[in-house]
């Protein structure tokens, strides 16, 4: 039977009230406070993740070279060091970076080619502050400030995903020599995350309740200044004149698996900003506790606060001398951070 038209409906229909409606928003906003906090730490947990492969991919290319060539990257630092074996610095002094000599076993030989590492091209020049280095132009004409197409490479390897930094930085800011171009200042080049540990021991040594202030660093004595501690004799196994003790296996005394290889740094934090060509830039101290910060609760940015840092919330990713790769917490006490920094200290180091 055929149902009226008038009778299909027995009661009329209603939308949502505005009340309605904004009870449903509330709810859904509810939600999604809920939800992205857990998103957010998801993502930072597959970031830090990341980064620990960086660092264990980088500490391999460390140990295929020690493979092949029998120690690590060796490095020159400036006039710091004075006379390697054979004579002063000159305009082919291997001042890359420990990054820069370990891009053909990272899959960057094209790269390592380009930019004529091998060669040792890019000399160290003497300058009144002892800052001024020189390295290649391979673009003939390439106007000043832009840098070179090759130094000037960003290298995903070398980043962390967790920092938000440019990665294209300024190489100094203080005075650069280009080959071809002379004086450039602000020139450009590929930034790094990823800094090889010098060791503990520092020209300055911080009292930790008021950053940025100076002290003496334990272990140095009027015999030993600062210019020749880290940047002649470093207790670790990156620091920048390994030119003159080349770091070998057997000069690991402490361990693989109880000595820093290398670890995480800010961009832009101190030091110029740092960049994976040069060996100015390629070294970090364990000399204050993981992502120290200062009176405002931001990271400290004295020059005395060369330590390591990251974005990751509550410390910063290693690598260790055995190739593992090892997360730091913020709390570890300092007398750890530096066991940790050097290889033959022979201290006793807790298990993580």
């Amino acid at each position: 039977m055929r149902i009226p038209t008038k009778y299909r409906f027995s009661r009329p229909l209603h939308g949502f009230t505005l009340v309605e409606l904004l009870v449903v928003i509330a709810i859904i906003g509810v939600l999604v406070g809920l939800l992205l906090p857990a998103v957010q730490a998801a993502r930072e947990a597959s970031r830090r993740a990341h980064c620990s492969n960086n660092l264990k991919q980088i500490a391999l290319g460390l140990h295929l070279h020690l493979e092949a060539n029998g120690h690590f990257p060796k490095t020159v630092y400036g006039g710091y060091g004075t006379t390697p074996p054979g004579g002063g610095y000159k305009a082919t002094s291997m001042n890359w970076s420990f990054l820069a000599f370990i891009l053909p076993y990272v899959e960057q030989a094209p790269l390592y080619d380009a930019a004529r590492i091998g060669d040792g091209v890019g000399g160290y020049l003497e300058g009144p502050s002892n800052l001024e280095f020189e390295i290649p132009d391979l673009v003939p004409g390439t106007i000043k400030n832009s840098g070179d197409e090759n130094t000037g490479t960003a290298i995903s390897l070398y980043l962390c995903p967790s920092d938000e930094g440019s990665s294209v930085g300024v190489y100094r800011d203080t005075t650069i020599y280009m080959k071809g171009k002379g004086q450039s200042n602000g020139t450009m080049a590929g930034i790094t995350n990823y800094h090889g540990c010098a060791g503990s021991m520092s020209p300055w040594q911080a009292p930790y309740n008021n950053p940025g202030t100076e002290g003496p660093s334990p272990g140095l004595t009027e015999d030993h200044p600062w210019h020749n501690h880290p940047f002649r004799n470093g207790d670790g196994i990156i620091f920048p004149n390994t030119y003159l003790k080349p770091r070998r296996a057997a000069t690991i005394i402490d361990g693989m698996s109880n000595t820093m290889l290398l670890g995480e740094d800010v961009y832009g934090r101190n030091f110029h900003g740092h960049n994976w060509v040069h060996s100015v830039c390629s070294w970090r101290l364990a000399n204050c506790p993981v992502n120290l910060r200062d009176e405002t609760g931001q990271f400290a940015t004295h020059f005395i606060d060369l330590g390591f840092y990251s974005r990751h919330p509550g410390g910063a990713n290693f690598a260790m001398a055995d190739g593992a790769s090892r997360f730091l917490s913020e709390d570890t006490a300092l007398g750890i951070v530096r066991a940790l920094g050097t290889l033959a200290g022979g201290e006793v180091v807790p298990n993580p």
